[in-house]
């Protein structure tokens, strides 16, 4: 990073601000209308936390890949749907776990997550997508043995350490 950028990402702390998201899910029986609420609930818990929201995304219902217990206080229940929403936010690792305490205590949000964004050096390289209509075809050598050397295998710790890296 460069000398001045670097600056210019440190506070009068002297500590490194970083790119964070959250996704979240918001339980299912809060009426459509007061979605924007608890969006606003989630943007508010980043800003007293000490973050400057970068992006988000408005909750949207979704039908969950399996059922999530709900456990709050008094509430308890399964829920199999829930409307998901995002913020990206820039901040430092102490405000991360303000935010972190807030969106515990929100008895509306079901289950969060909150990660650090890898920053523009290492950028996520999607696929390129076929055509409509054509399927790839694999190439190979004249000796009929894959063009691309095959990719080296990682070890479940080894990801698990690239994971935990990621997760705040």
């Amino acid at each position: 990073m460069p000398k001045q950028k670097e600056q210019e990402t440190r506070n009068q702390h002297g500590t490194e601000q970083r790119l964070y998201e959250v996704g979240f899910l918001v339980i299912p029986t809060v009426e459509e209308e007061k979605i924007p609420e608890k969006m606003d609930a989630v943007r508010e818990a980043v800003e007293q936390g000490g973050g400057v929201i970068a992006a988000e995304q408005r909750p949207v219902h979704r039908t969950l890949a399996y059922p999530i217990e709900y456990v709050k206080t008094k509430k308890k229940g399964m829920f199999a749907e829930g409307y998901f929403g995002w913020v990206k936010f820039e901040a430092q690792s102490d405000s991360v776990r303000e935010v972190k305490k807030s969106l515990e205590k929100n008895r509306d949000v079901l289950r969060f997550l909150i990660t650090k964004v890898p920053d523009a050096t290492h950028p996520v390289i999607p696929k390129k997508a076929s055509p409509a209509g054509v399927s790839p075809k694999r190439s190979s050598s004249l000796r009929g043995e894959p063009t691309q050397p095959p990719r080296e295998e990682i070890s479940d710790e080894a990801l698990d350490e690239a994971i935990k890296e990621l997760v705040v």
